[in-house]
This record gives C-alpha cells, structure tokens and sequence, in this order.
C-alpha cells in the first residue's frame, strides 16, 4: 500500500465511526432535496421536467451554508486532530515523510467532502417525490434522468467547489497551526456567497464579478435562464467562456495555497505547541487566590444542603452577600480576560474586516432593490435606514460568527488542556460561564458599534446628513445588539452541554437555519400573522423613512423584551448544565441539575418564567389594539409653473427626501415639453408628484392605471437614488418620464380588472427611452436597451405558463416592460424613431381609450409596405440568429457577408425557422465604440443566398457590427461584431 493512503484509509474509517458525520450526510441528502426545490421554483415553467438536466446545474452552484461550514469545519479538524491530541512523539516514530503525511490527510479530508457532496447530490435526485410535474420524457418514469448531465454538473461544477472549499481550508489551517483557518474559510466564502445571492441581479453581467465568484453561480444561472424551455429540458447548457477563467483563477488561487502550506510544513513545526497562553495561567491562579481568601475571611457563612454531594462530583459553594459581591467582581475580570484574549486573536480582526468589507459591497450596489424597468437595479444613497438595515443581509454572517467565537470560547480551556486546572477549582460554574458570556456580550457590543461607525462614515463621505440618531439607536440596539445576546445566550447553553465544539457548531447552524427558513416563507409582514420566532422582530425589512415600521413599533418593542426574558432564562438554565471536568451523558447531566437547584436559583428562575408570561400577555394585549400607519416625517411642497406650448400646467412636488428634487424637476419638465408635442394637450392643468413608501425591498411599481394628476414616486424608485453613475441617472429619468406619459396614455383608459400592457407600459416606456436618449446618448440607450434584454430573458426562464405577445401582455409583465420596448425599438430603427413616435401620439389622440388591436392595425396601415412586416414583432415571437460572416476589403469598399436565421416561437420554447424578409441596421465603429455609418441591410436566411453587403471604407473604421444597439432578440450576440484587420 502507498503510505499516503495510511491517513486517508484512517480518516475515513474514523469518520465512519462517528455518528455525527452520519448525521450530516442525512443533512445534506436534505439539504439537496431542498436546493433542488428552490432552484425548481426558481427556474419553473409549465413544461420544465423534474429532471431537467438545468435544475442539477443550477442546485451544484447552489452550495448552502450548511455544506460550506460542514466541508470546512471537518477539514480543519481533520487536520487538527493530532496536534490537539497531542501525539507528536508517534508522529516522529511513523514511517512517513512529514510531505505524505499531510498529503495523506489532504486526500482524506477531500474524499471525507466528495462523499458530503455526494450525498448532496442524491438530494437532489429526489426531487421528482416533491414537485407533481412531468418527468421525462414520454412515456417514461421518474428513475429517468440525464446522466450525462448529472455527471457534467458534478465534474465541472460540484467538485471543484468542494476541492475549492477543501483546499482553502487546509492551507489556511496549516499555515495558521489553528483552527480559525477553517473559520476564515468559512466566513469569507459565506460572506462572499450571501452577497453575490443578493446582489444577483445587480452584478450578473459584470464580467469581473462573474470572475471573482468563487462558486461559479453567477455564470451558470445566467446561461441557465437566458435557455428556452424545451433546450432547459433537453440540453446541457453551453460553460461561458469566463466560467473557465473563473475555474482556474479559484483552483489556481487554492494550489498556490497548498504550495505554500507544502513549503512551511513540516513535524517541528506543526508540532511546536508554543507558549499556551502564559498570561492566561497567571491570571486564573490570581483570582483562584482571591476567591480562597474570600472564602477564608467570611465570619459567616450558609452553606447548602449537602446530602446529593454523593451523586455530584464537585461541591458547590454558596457565599455570604459580602462573598457574592466580590463573585461578580471576579466574573468582571474574567470576562475582561477572556476579551483580552479574544482581541489577540488575528481571525477575530479578519472577520471583523469582513464584515465592513460586506457592509461597503452592500452600501455600493450589492443590496439594492431590482425593479421592473432595470434587470440590474438601482443604487441607493446611504441613508440611515439603509445603512441600519445592513444587519439583515448581514445576519447570517453574524450568526456564523458569534457561533464559531461562542464555541471557541467556551471550549478553550479543552482544546489548550488547561481544564485539569480550572476545573479542579472549588470556583462555582456560573461565575466562569457568566465571565465568558460577558466577554461575548463585549463582542457584539463592538460588533454592534463597528456597523454603527461604518454606517455613520458612509452616510458623512456621501453628504448624507443630517442622519437619524434614532433610528441608528432602536435599530441597532433593539434589533441588533439584543439580538446578537439572545443568540449569544442560545449558543453558551448549547455548546455548554455538547462535549464537542463542531457538535455544537452543527447544532447552532440547524437551529438558526431553521429559524431563518421560517421566517423567509412567512408571507406574512404585519402583526399577528408573523411568526413567533426566537430573536426575529416583525417588519425589520419594511422600514419607511415616511411611515416608519407601520405601527408595528410597539410589538417590536415588546417582542424585544420578551426574547431578551428567554435569552436570560436560556443563559440561567446553562449556569447549571454547564459540564465541568469528565463529560458525562445526558442522564446524569440531569441528576446533576435537579441537585444544584437551591432556593435562590429557583426563585430566580420562577421570576424568569413569570417575567416571560407578562410579556406574552402584553403582546397579545397590543396585538387587540388597533394599529395604523402614521406619518413620522412631514412632507416638504415646492410647486414651480411648467409652459408647454400656450399651456401652463402647475406641478407640485410632495417629499421628504431632497436630493433628487432638481432632478425630478427636470425629467417631469422635459417629459412635459417633449409629450406635448406627440401627445398634444397635457390632460390637466394641474400635476401633483407625491413621494410615497415603499411596500417590501423587492417592490416594483403597482400594476395598474395612475390617476389623472396624480404621480406616486416611491422612496427607493427616485428619491433615493444614487445618481454618481449613468445608469442610475438614466433609471432615475426613465421612471420619471414614464410616469409623466402615462398621464396622457394611461390614465385615461377605461379601468378592467386586467389591464393590457402594451398600453399601459409598452408604449410610455419606448417614449421616455426616446426622450432620455436624447440628452443621455446612445451609449446609455445600449445599455438600457441590453438591460431590458436580460430582464426578459429573466422573466421567460422563470415564468409559469406560456408567455404573451406583446400585443396581448398584461401589465407590469416582463414581455410589457422588458420586451415591448425592444419590439418598438426595432422598429423604430427601421421605420425612424420620430415617425414612430408620431405614430403614437396621432392614434392615442384619436383614440383616447383605445385597445392594443386596434394600434396593432393602425400601425400596420402608417408602416410602408416594406416595413409592414414589422407589426409582427408585437403579434408573433420572432427570434434571430445573426453573425457578421467574412468581410472581404477592397480599396474603397468593404464587403460584409451576414449569417442569418429567424424563428417563431410558440410562448413554450419551440422554434420554428421562418424565411428572413426583414431590414436590420449595419454599421461600422470607431475606436470609441461611435457609429460612423449606419444603413439598413436584408439579409437573407443562410443557406439560400449567399450576397455580400456593401459599406464604405473610411480610415477610422475598426468594427463592423450588425444590429448595433441590440434591439432585436437575438439568441447569441457574440458573433454580431468583427473587426477589422489592416492589411
């Protein structure tokens, strides 16, 4: 045998022996079943197939919080085990070199997550016994699965985040010569994996985040939801060419690691225990002689029943008052070492950096709200409600880290073997376990005021003053300190009954998992349809700077008291369950507990109980009274006279946030001026523009018709918008300007309980491009125009039934807000932009209330008959395939040969092709990406006709690209460009 299979074999074999690692396999066989569901009702559709072969890629990328801190966590005690045991005197006697030995436990700490992630991927095989769909194809059964796709995913996707998470771990752990290596590994790709989940749709296209995800799940899950439905059933999606690159910057990042580790280990030094706290040592016998002289100088003394002393291992000590003072005395200093020795700790320091690193990715793109007119969303301005709301995307991470420092804690004087010390003390549990919870209290406490300065610090360097102090205090103190120590209380009575930190650990990570899933599928958001769940407030993501939490405030308040109650009780059952020198089993933890109660632990239990009751009953006494939403900022009105024409209208604007008030001023002015003059006559005189609350962090606009002189701006649609970048200030003027036309377009039709789209979204939406562009230019078009493109492709992977045409949209639908415009846009690009716009105006004015059939064929009888063809684009579902083929160059000329193909679509994702008989803009780019020549071009369906088009040469000419904004649905964009080679 090879001597690196010695600890692999081993590492197995004890792992086999361990009922806790059969414990997470059964978790992760669940945690695969419940991926594979999420990511099924993520991606479902009336004809997607349970075992789609999309579903295994979207479920592999899609690791968890439970497999990430399993993988970890048994890696770092894998390779910890013999330096913790101590062992270094066989180690030298074992016939293996220090490299085979460290690659043995390598290779086992890797199989050991392989089978983790096998049993992950077996979760997933058994979502055809949740989901009543079909499975399959015809006439088969639900064992049918694509291997091909299963085996693909696993190789390309699985694996190497497992080898990823693996080898991170190892090398941090063994240059460390500590398990917080694992810990970092834990926390940072954590970290990394909760922000990229949401901030998906504001960093899916960014080519360097696709790069720097270290799980690959923002490439796959956009190849996965720009596919057609039948292709998600059928096809292994094509790997985007940045996966690869991501592939090898994450595997090459973790072997450089290793190499490193490679290079640093060996026995001495990994077996060189070093200084075990040597201030620690002093420090304990310091107060261990204070406490003794306490005890010597008391006159008198209670001393307590000591009959079960013959069933308890320790005595237990019952001071005198004078005796118990200087008790808590000494839990002070005990906790002030324990911090002492916290803060000396380099991971704590790493953790705490990433944690602001977290909150600035938050507060610069990563946590804002996606909306139905941008796929990408919108930045905020850093606000104090924003900034105070950091600590809900943040939770995890938190949990995560006050978990990991609770049980390192708790568990030091064992993993440092200082426990045959201080558990032979006469010290009583509750003064030690009190210390230490102390110094977990300071820690949150810093963790509390670390976001309160980080936040304080953005809101100060973007101008954003004056901030609410307020809010800052009952936020962070009521939802995040208090919190944080009910979670601390929670973790110290868990990991002080668990004789295994990682136990504990696991425990802790179900628990909070647990609570955080019930608390996400709560529909629910007022009171009393939320949940009562242990640490969560109602309503912390529905914070308005308008209403506040919508007279949920005082529940919240109550709700606070009665969890801090629990916590205290959960921390006063631990004094006495906490284990203290040979752990012994559940049965004789209990013996132990029912001899330690003495009167004054009851009575203060009995007042915990009580002290719980009350608040129960005072919630439910609020809950009986009626709450409404009240104002809790007044607003500011400045009115200002628009002329349009002859026409004066009056504009009055309603708000609390004045950043952005000049420039809604000015989008509501040049809306005003530019739809008069192709929509005519603004309907009223009079023009109220109202700063509203927002409904939840992922509100869009309301469906449906907007009252005539009246424009209701959400606080996180505008007003709060941060406008450094273009695309946020175009986004700020296309909501702006599209509410404005709907005054002419939508406000005057007829109310149905559905509204046609076309009518209500299509049509002002491809206006207010139309008139932002002219002020914002073609590059930010390109990118609006791209934006709805992903944002379409979004919607039709994840919808639910065969999508609409465009003509036949309801509104506030993707194919209304997202696809309409790029119909039009199409359009226009072939007809002109202004004699569609006209076109527009001219039917709305003569039909007021008109029907999208009826402007399908007026649009029909204005095109030529060239272009009739185009009415199409908004009754059918045209798809495109177009390539710049070879480009032949001559002295004065180029010749551009196109490859073409156009298909129809059936809403389900059959394509059928269709001859091509349409005109598509070609054009050549400078240098700068500027259009130089632009005509139109009709290329015909590849394979019939095979003719070169002819464009001119001029010197600055460096691209030749078809289709150059990117209007019309093309299924693969990266061959529409070439360039041009000089010869």
């Amino acid at each position: 045998m090879y001597d690196w299979l010695i600890p692999v074999r081993f590492a197995l074999r004890y792992q086999f022996r361990q009922p806790l690692f059969w414990a997470l396999l059964a978790l992760m066989l669940a945690q695969g079943a419940l991926t594979a569901l999420l990511t099924f009702h993520q991606l479902a559709d009336v004809r997607l197939l349970t075992n789609a072969p999309v579903l295994f890629y979207g479920a592999f990328t899609n690791l968890g919080p439970l497999l990430i801190t399993s993988v970890a966590l048994l890696t770092g005690q894998t390779l910890l085990r013999d330096r913790e045991h101590r062992v270094g005197t066989y180690l030298y006697a074992l016939p293996l070199q220090a490299r085979t030995y460290f690659l043995g436990h390598f290779l086992g700490t890797l199989a050991v997550g392989v089978l983790l992630g096998l049993s992950y991927t077996l979760g997933v095989l058994t979502l055809p016994i949740w989901i009543n769909t079909p499975v399959g194809a015809a006439n088969t059964t639900w064992t049918d699965f694509p291997l091909l796709a299963l085996l693909d995913g696993f190789g390309w996707l699985l694996l190497p985040n497992v080898l990823i998470i693996t080898c991170l771990s190892f090398a941090l752990t063994a240059l460390l010569r500590h398990i917080a290596g694992a810990y970092l590994t834990l926390l940072a790709l954590t970290l990394g994996s909760t922000l990229l989940q949401l901030g998906y749709s504001a960093v899916v296209d960014l080519d360097w985040m696709q790069v720097l995800d270290p799980f690959g799940m923002l490439a796959i899950r956009q190849a996965v939801e720009n596919l057609p439905i039948s292709d998600k059933n059928t096809t292994l999606p094509g790997w985007p060419a940045l996966l690869f690159i991501n592939r090898l910057l994450w595997l090459g990042l973790s072997g450089w690691l290793l190499t490193r580790a490679d290079a640093r280990l060996s026995f001495p030094y990994w077996l060189d225990q070093g200084p075990v706290f040597p201030n620690l040592s002093r420090r304990w016998m310091q107060l261990m002689k204070s406490w003794n002289n306490t005890n010597k100088q008391a006159d008198q003394g209670v001393v307590a029943d000591t009959s079960f002393l013959a069933s308890a291992p320790l005595p237990i000590v019952k001071p005198e008052v004078a005796g118990l003072l200087v008790s808590w005395r000494i839990v002070v200093r005990l906790a002030w070492t324990d911090v002492r020795w916290l803060v000396r700790q380099p991971a704590l320091l790493v953790a705490l950096l990433l944690l602001v690193l977290g909150i600035l990715g938050y507060a610069n793109g990563l946590g804002d709200v996606p909306t139905d007119a941008l796929a990408s969303g919108q930045r905020l301005l850093p606000f104090t409600s924003r900034m105070t709301f950091v600590r809900i995307p943040m939770h995890l991470y938190i949990s995560l880290f006050l978990v990991v420092f609770t049980g390192e804690l708790l568990h030091r004087e064992r993993t440092t073997n200082l426990w045959l010390l201080t558990d032979a003390t006469p010290q009583p549990n509750w003064i030690r376990l009190l210390g230490k919870a102390g110094a977990l209290f300071v820690l949150a406490t810093a963790l509390t005021v670390l976001i309160f300065l980080t936040g304080v610090y953005l809101q100060w360097s973007n101008g954003q003053t004056p901030i609410d102090w307020r809010l800052y205090a009952t936020d962070l103190l009521a939802d995040g300190l208090l919190r944080y120590a009910q979670l601390i209380a929670l973790a110290v009575l868990v990991q002080s009954i668990v004789p295994n930190r990682f136990a504990g650990h696991l425990v802790l990570l179900i628990g909070l998992g647990s609570l955080a899933y019930l608390n996400s599928s709560t529909a629910a958001t007022v009171w009393p349809n939320g949940q009562w769940l242990y640490s969560y407030l109602p309503g912390s993501d529905q914070y308005s700077e308008l209403t506040g939490y919508r007279g949920l405030s005082a529940v919240r308040n109550g709700l606070a008291v009665l969890w801090s109650v629990v916590g205290a009780g959960l921390l006063l059952l631990a004094t006495r369950l906490a284990q203290r020198g040979e752990w012994v089993g559940l049965p004789r933890l209990l013996t132990r507990f029912r001899a330690s109660l003495t009167p004054t632990y009851l009575t203060i239990l009995t007042l915990v109980v009580l002290a719980t009751i009350g608040c129960i009953d005072w919630l439910y006494t609020l809950d009986n009274q009626t709450t409404t939403n009240t104002r809790i900022t007044p607003y500011t009105t400045t009115t200002e006279q628009v002329s349009v024409g002859a026409q004066r209208i009056n504009v009055q604007y309603h708000y609390v946030h004045p950043q952005n008030r000049a420039a809604i001023q000015l989008a509501v002015r040049r809306a005003l001026q530019q739809g008069s003059r192709w929509l005519g006559t603004f309907p009223t005189e009079t023009l109220h523009v109202t700063e509203t609350p927002f409904t939840t962090p992922m509100a869009g606009p309301v469906a449906g018709l907007p009252r005539r002189g009246q424009i209701r701006l959400s606080e996180r649609e505008g007003w709060m918008t941060n406008t450094a970048r273009l695309t946020d200030a175009g986004w700020l003027d296309m909501a702006v300007t599209k509410q404005v036309l709907n005054q002419w377009l939508a406000a005057g039709l007829k109310p149905t309980p559905h509204p046609n789209g076309l009518l209500t979204d299509g049509l002002a939406t491809y206006l207010a491009t139309r008139i932002v562009q002219q002020h914002r230019g073609d590059d930010w078009l390109t990118i609006q125009l791209a934006q709805f493109d992903a944002l379409y492709r979004r919607g039709r992977g994840q919808q639910l039934k065969r999508e609409p045409t465009v003509s036949d949209a309801p509104a506030a639908s993707y194919v209304a807000t997202a696809k309409a415009p790029l119909s039009l846009t199409c359009i226009g690009e072939v007809w002109g932009h202004e004699s569609l716009c006209r076109q527009i105006g001219q039917y709305h004015q003569q039909h007021p209330a008109g029907n999208p059939a009826g402007y399908v064929a007026a649009l029909h009888n204005a095109l030529p008959d060239s272009l009739r063809y185009a009415t199409t684009y908004l009754t059918e579902r045209p798809g495109f395939s177009m390539a710049v083929g070879a480009i032949g160059h001559y002295d004065d000329r180029l010749g551009v040969h196109i490859v073409a193909h156009k298909y129809l679509d059936d809403g389900l994702g059959a394509m059928q092709e269709r001859l091509l008989n349409d005109y598509v803009p070609l054009a050549l780019l400078d240098n700068r990406g500027q259009v130089i020549h632009r005509q139109l071009v009709k290329p015909s369906t590849a394979g019939r006709e095979d003719k070169a088009f002819w464009l001119p040469r001029p010197d600055n000419a460096v691209a030749v690209v078809i289709d150059p904004l990117g209007a019309w649905s093309d299924v693969n964009r990266f061959d529409n460009r070439k360039i041009l080679v000089r010869r």
